[in-house]
């Protein structure tokens, strides 16, 4: 389905287990001035969740009740049963949630399909209390359903970030466990997926998050790299050299010299002080990892073109001056290090991603924050989806510039065919996606519930994903995407018997005029006991910062904490919260 802008929102009622559609993530400056679009400054608040539990050291034994909902509609749509619980009633009955259940709760997320799309690694993440600290674990399941999750990594050591290489052969992960060849922890780690019991182990010369080439012959990666040290200084004699080290002391003259907490921060003008991430690149058998730029600043975003012959990334040449921001560009790269610079317009652009014949690149943009100073813009500037030809930079059109809401980053299909993205949409988060050459955005997903994480397999069949919602904590789900979808399956259930025993509370969504008589959005979390007419609750209102930010269908152990012990929570979307349009700010 079409997404509507902003001037042609739907009615404020709402169907049961399905919320009126308007939201998404930010990107462009090409927006006529008639368009109506929703902006983002960088400084965008994270949205409230849940934190995770209890940290068990055994095999993963949750087993999750399968659940496979048919669909027949042409795209994605995801009914979430769960969700569509009366507004007011509590979803089931047991015992109030406690303080300690803070310390038992889990959340399951970070799904990384496999290229063929048969099984799924994902994180699981619990407190350890005594510790004080949290504990995450990788698990792998079948992404039919059946059978159970194993562990797959270490109890003794946290792992995240799990991805696999293009042939499926390897599952690569991050982990704070030592390197016995002594280069320290929070190093990548991978594992022979042919015997997945086996030994991680670690390859030399890889200092960073690895990106696999297409054909899994290399492996790119960004790594801090300081230019060679200055010369030492020269003294007369050893007693001046001691005087100017005791006396002279240390000048800080650039802005942002201190942090709380963090003391004081080294000079971001200095390359040595502050070292570029260059790109380099490592065979993927292991070997001598080879510097393919020596830029002075930082490179992110790295994405093999398709035919592994080339790098795109975003970097900021600027990086290095203060009174300039936010204003990376998109750059290219071959393996023989001959670097090409495609934009230099005063944008801020992110998340690079190939078209499927490698002659475009699409990339989430925003015009830069230079721009909205030295405009004195007080609403930021629109965020979009672009299209640029990968030889030259020419950019070709602005795929979003007629949808009023925020796009996260894109991914384009195998075929070549759209271009999916998540986004916010009052309160909700789902995926949408739009034709690669220009056209209407879809709605994939729907439902009261917030979905992110989206991983696909190689010839997008099937995507993984996490989801979460009022009362459901952050689990792993599956689904087929094709001209005829077949549903999802639930592929986790990290928290089924803690919950079985607990009483949670469902928002009921309310809606307010502000005096220009704009919608207002907000929920009210009823407390422990309330029937429909029922006076005498204390009631808290929770307000989010930023303003940037949204509260929304996603599980908040704070509310519902807040819920059992006898308090009516209401929280709301005022005025610039996301997911509303441009308008609303």
């Amino acid at each position: 389905m079409s997404t509507p802008r902003a001037s042609s929102r739907p009615s404020t009622a709402c169907r049961a287990g399905v919320a009126p559609s308007t939201d998404p993530d930010p990107s462009s400056p090409a927006a006529t001035s008639s368009s109506t679009r929703d902006t983002t400054c960088s400084a965008r608040c994270p949205e409230i969740s849940c934190s995770p539990g209890e940290y068990d050291a055994k095999p993963a034994s949750e087993a999750p009740m399968r659940m496979r909902v048919r669909n027949s509609r042409p795209i994605l749509s995801i009914p979430f049963a769960v969700l569509l619980a009366a507004p007011g009633l509590v979803a089931q009955e047991g015992r109030p949630l406690e303080l300690a259940d803070y310390y038992r709760l889990k959340d399951a997320g970070s799904p990384a399909l496999s290229p063929d799309g048969s099984r799924v690694a994902y994180v699981v993440t619990s407190v350890l209390e005594e510790e004080n600290r949290r504990h995450s674990e990788i698990r792998l399941v079948d992404a039919d359903g059946s059978g159970e999750a194993t562990r797959v990594t270490s109890p003794s050591f946290s792992a995240s970030s799990p991805r696999w290489s293009p042939d499926g052969r390897y599952l690569v992960f991050t982990s704070n466990r030592p390197d016995p060849g002594g280069s320290g922890a929070g190093s990548t780690w991978f594992l022979r997926m042919d015997r997945p019991a086996g030994e991680a182990f670690r390859l030399e010369g890889l200092r960073g998050s690895p990106v696999f080439s297409p054909d899994g012959r290399w492996i790119a990666f960004t790594r801090p790299t300081p230019p060679p040290p200055p010369p030492e200084p020269v003294w007369e004699s050893d007693f001046e050299r001691r005087t100017v080290e005791r006396f002279d002391g240390r000048e800080y003259d650039w802005m942002n010299y201190r942090f709380d907490r963090r003391g004081y921060l080294p000079d971001p003008r200095d390359p040595h002080a502050t070292p570029p991430r260059e790109v380099y690149l490592l065979p993927a058998e292991g070997g001598e990892a080879r510097q393919l730029t020596e830029l002075g600043f930082d490179a992110s975003g790295l994405a093999w073109s398709p035919d592994g012959r080339r790098l795109a990334f975003t970097a900021d040449a600027h990086q290095r001056d203060e009174h300039s921001y936010e204003r990376s560009d998109l750059w290219v790269v071959d393996l023989d290090g001959d670097v090409t610079r495609l934009t230099d317009d005063e944008y801020n652009y992110s998340s690079p991603a190939w078209s499927a014949d490698g002659a475009r690149l699409v990339v989430r943009g925003n015009e830069g924050l230079d721009i909205i100073i030295r405009e004195a813009r007080d609403r930021g500037a629109p965020n979009d989806l672009f299209v640029f030809d990968a030889a030259n930079g020419t950019r070709l059109r602005n795929l979003t510039a007629d949808w009023d809401l925020i796009p996260g980053g894109p991914t384009v299909s195998a075929d070549g065919g759209h271009v999916y993205f998540s986004a916010g949409i009052r309160g909700n988060t789902h995926l949408f996606r739009v034709p690669e050459g220009g056209g209407t955005v879809e709605q994939v997903t729907t439902g009261d519930r917030r979905l992110g994480s989206f991983s696909f397999s190689q010839d997008f069949s099937r995507v993984a994903f996490r989801a979460t919602a009022p009362t459901e904590p952050g689990d792993v789900w599956v689904a087929e995407v094709g001209a005829e979808m077949d549903g999802e399956v639930r592929l986790s259930e990290v928290n089924r018997g803690l919950l079985a025993g607990i009483e949670l509370s469902s928002p009921e969504r309310l809606s307010f005029r502000s005096p220009d008589g704009t919608e207002v959005e907000g929920w009210m979390l009823p407390a422990r006991g309330y029937a429909a007419g029922q006076g005498g609750f204390p009631m808290v209102l929770q307000m989010h910062g930023g303003p940037h930010g949204a509260y929304g269908n996603t599980f908040s152990f704070d509310q519902q904490l807040l819920a059992a012990q006898g308090y009516m929570v209401l929280f709301t979307n005022p005025r610039a919260s996301t997911g509303y349009g441009e308008d609303f700010r």
